[in-house]
């Protein structure tokens, strides 16, 4: 599926002027994955936002930003919330996850960092469906249904 599909997919959805989300298994993915495809991406004129655990700030795609070192090539650091401004950003599962309960914990509609969300795309599906499953991002709750036991 990658790169010809997906490409095809970002470009059609951002016709439409629709944010895309890509979650990837782990943050190595996620960078690697930018670098790969930031140059085409900003070829064809669209954004790419990157989100990565356990650090401050995300990143934009900008292929004038030399920060040193091969691991953040490219990768100029921004707020959470420009990142997801981007055509196209990439994360984990549960970068994704945890921002979403984040958003919808805050009461300050200027704390919230996600769109609405249009469309994702889930690379390596599963191993974020089924590996990382263990990770919960809500709290569900189910109605009850028939009668309890011993009844």
């Amino acid at each position: 599926m990658y790169p010809d599909n997906v490409l095809q997919s970002f470009f059609f959805q951002f016709l439409f002027s629709h944010p895309i989300h890509i979650h990837t298994f782990n943050d190595y993915l996620a960078r690697r994955d930018v670098q790969w495809m930031g140059p085409i991406y900003h070829l064809l004129g669209l954004s790419v936002g990157l989100l990565q655990q356990g650090q401050d700030h995300s990143y934009i795609y900008d292929p004038e930003h030399d920060r040193g070192g091969d691991d953040y090539r490219q990768l100029r650091p921004v707020p959470r919330k420009k990142a997801y401004a981007a055509h196209i950003t990439y994360g984990t599962n549960n970068e994704f996850g945890f921002d979403y309960m984040r958003d919808n914990m805050t009461g300050n509609p200027e704390e919230l960092v996600q769109r609405p969300h249009n469309y994702t795309i889930v690379d390596e599906v599963d191993s974020v469906l089924i590996d990382d499953a263990r990770t919960p991002h809500k709290e569900l709750r189910f109605p009850r249904i028939g009668r309890r036991r011993g009844r």
